[in-house]
């Protein structure tokens, strides 16, 4: 009995201990991310900053040149205030990813999908990536801020590789079904694939092929970590003809 004891204590030792390293690897992970998506922001505040620094710039102008009269002001007005609307956004949108849900609930993936993705939007562009949406809309039931959370992982690693492979018309394309009561979501892109002698080893933590300076390695692991866990779903990662594919299944349970 004594022995059985020990051992139980054991195991119930090593079980907490797996959960705090699981927590820490969490806040690492979010902390890497709130880096991916400061850059995001930056990208995305950058021409609308132009834009309005231009306007004001040439204000001066256009009062010089009588330019300026009541149609003038109302379109100068309407312009710099869709500007700074869309700066507001990016700033909500940025807020909500890092909010921390007290509760499940129910939230429509492709919608959340397409929140976050507008936050890379310029970073793509930038790039010549396009992000193409297709399929059906599902809800789950769940922390929307940690689905999107997997879906930013996924999105910036298939971008790291387009740019770094050199790709001239990158694409990245997420699709949507039911499947019976499940719901499945496949993120591919055309960036040639995961090396075969590295395919086994993706999410495991702390594996990068980007170097110390760009990536954690945290990435995949905690993704599949929330998509089991949180989710109670499965991610999977193969190779298709084009490039690295994706699949998220969320079982019956949590599909709704």
């Amino acid at each position: 009995q004594r022995y059985k004891d020990s051992l139980e204590s054991r195991v119930q030792k090593e079980v907490q201990k797996n959960l705090e390293k699981d927590k820490m690897l969490m806040v690492q992970s979010r902390l890497a991310a709130m880096g991916e998506m400061i850059s995001a922001i930056a990208h995305q505040w950058r021409q609308p900053l132009n834009a309005l620094a231009l306007n004001i710039q040439y204000l001066e102008e256009d009062f010089e040149e009588g330019s300026i009269d009541r149609e003038f002001i109302d379109n100068f007005t309407q312009t710099n205030m869709q500007l700074i609307s869309y700066m507001s956004q990016t700033i909500d949108d940025f807020r909500n990813f890092f909010r921390i849900d007290k509760a499940k609930e129910r939230f429509k993936v492709k919608e959340k999908s397409i929140q976050i993705a507008k936050i890379l939007d310029t970073q793509l562009s930038s790039h010549h990536i396009r992000l193409e949406f297709e399929g059906e809309e599902f809800e789950i039931l769940g922390h929307a801020s940690e689905f999107q959370q997997v879906i930013i992982n996924i999105l910036n690693n298939a971008k790291d590789a387009l740019i770094e492979r050199k790709i001239p018309s990158g694409v990245i394309r997420l699709s949507f079904r039911r499947e019976g009561e499940s719901g499945i979501i496949k993120i591919c892109d055309n960036a040639g694939g995961i090396p075969e002698e590295i395919i086994d080893r993706i999410f495991d933590p702390y594996f990068t092929t980007k170097g110390p300076e760009r990536g954690t390695g945290l990435g995949l692991y905690m993704s599949r970590l929330i998509i089991h866990e949180s989710l109670k779903g499965t991610l999977t990662g193969k190779n298709s003809d084009e490039g690295a594919c994706f699949h998220i299944c969320i079982r019956s349970s949590y599909a709704v």
